[in-house]
């Protein structure tokens, strides 16, 4: 029975990501609704529930219709750098002020926190939610992608990726998607990587601040203009959103949907 729900979600994240692909090309959109906040950070999970994070510390969950359901409160740990929403069962949420991690089930309850200065990361650049719900993390002294267990075990230590890649590099952005580990350097690109630190991949796109792994493409927004890459040709195409001007800050694509957050609203259409 376990096997057949892991096997039916795994059928349901392909067809995610392929439907997700196609609609990527269509610039056709209708619009839903508006939700009147003003993010730091968006993100929608493969249900369509978004979150919005605040500048006060704060994650809010919403759900496909725009009604607040959740919340979740902390002003001790400063700004929140990231939401990893991989699994909406294990939420990541990450405080690089005080590099403390904050795992939060589906409710926004909290389960774990983990500073991570206490397990000798001194200079954790990027966190990202692991595909077996474990945690990655790249130090930038020790030049290493580490995954660590909930309970703060280090799991596998990578080579000195500096060496390997032959770049001083500083993260902004980490991923894993479809076992693979993306990492984002705004000065040196992007590069890809296997679950043992093996470098598959180094792709000369520079200023990535975040960016969605979708199938085979990268989706990521630069100076305003929102771009697919097509990682196995190495394309790059605009493509068209809903509003582009000043007031957007961030975009976040679901299957399906489109996410905009703008300067005081979060706005949300249908593809």
């Amino acid at each position: 029975m376990i096997l057949r729900i892991k096997l039916l979600f795994i059928i349901f994240l392909l067809v995610n990501n392929f439907c997700l692909a196609q609609n990527l090309s269509d610039s056709t959109y209708q619009f839903l609704q508006t939700i009147p906040i003003n993010s730091s950070y968006l993100i929608a999970d493969n249900l369509q529930n978004i979150y919005v994070a605040t500048e006060r510390g704060q994650v809010i969950k919403f759900d496909k219709n725009g009604n607040q359901q959740f919340e979740y409160n902390n002003n001790r740990l400063g700004a929140i750098g990231k939401i990893d929403v991989r699994n909406p069962l294990t939420i990541l949420v990450y405080y690089p002020d005080l590099a403390v991690v904050v795992i939060l089930d589906r409710t926004l309850s909290p389960i774990k926190e983990l500073n991570l200065y206490d397990l000798d990361i001194m200079a954790p650049r990027a966190v990202a939610l692991a595909n077996d719900n474990n945690i990655w993390v790249y130090d930038e002294v020790t030049a290493v992608l580490k995954k660590m267990s909930q309970t703060g075990q280090t799991l596998f230590e990578s080579r000195n990726l500096n060496q390997l890649t032959r770049k001083n590099l500083s993260p902004t952005f980490l991923l894993e998607k479809n076992n693979l580990i993306y990492l984002s350097d705004l000065e040196n690109g992007l590069f890809v990587f296997d679950n043992f630190g093996q470098l598959k991949q180094e792709i000369l796109i520079k200023g990535l601040e975040r960016f969605q792994v979708v199938g085979p493409q990268v989706f990521f927004l630069k100076d305003g203009i929102s771009y697919i890459l097509e990682t196995d040709i190495l394309e790059t195409n605009a493509i068209t959103l809903p509003v582009m001007n000043d007031s957007l800050k961030s975009v976040y694509l679901s299957i399906g949907y489109i996410y905009l957050s703008m300067q005081n609203t979060v706005e949300v259409y249908r593809k």
